[in-house]
C-alpha cells in the first residue's frame, strides 16, 4: 500500500493531480504547428498544452523558430474552449 505522499508522488509522474480522492487527468493536447515551425527534439518535450482544474492553460515544450521569422507569426492555434474570453 502507498502512503499519501508516495502516491502524489506517483500522480505527479503520471502527470495526473490528486484532487482529495480522486486522481485527475488533464487533457493534453498537441497542437499543429504552422508556418513551418517545428518541435526541436533532441530530447526535449513536444510543444503540448492543457487546462490545469482553475482553467488556466499551460504551456510545455521547445520549437525551432524557422530562419527569417517575424514578430507576430503564428505558431500554432489554441482549440477555443482554451482560449481567453474576448
Amino acid at each position: 500500500m502507498l502512503s499519501y505522499s508516495e502516491l502524489i508522488s506517483f500522480a505527479k509522474d503520471l502527470q495526473d493531480l490528486v484532487v482529495g480522492t480522486k486522481i485527475w487527468h488533464p487533457e493534453i493536447k498537441t497542437p499543429t504547428l504552422l508556418n513551418s515551425f517545428t518541435n526541436y527534439g533532441a530530447g526535449y518535450a513536444t510543444t503540448q498544452y492543457f487546462k490545469s482544474l482553475e482553467g488556466i492553460v499551460h504551456l510545455r515544450g521547445l520549437i525551432n523558430v524557422p530562419a527569417g521569422t517575424t514578430t507576430g507569426t503564428t505558431i500554432f492555434s489554441l482549440d477555443t474552449d482554451y482560449r481567453p474570453p474576448l
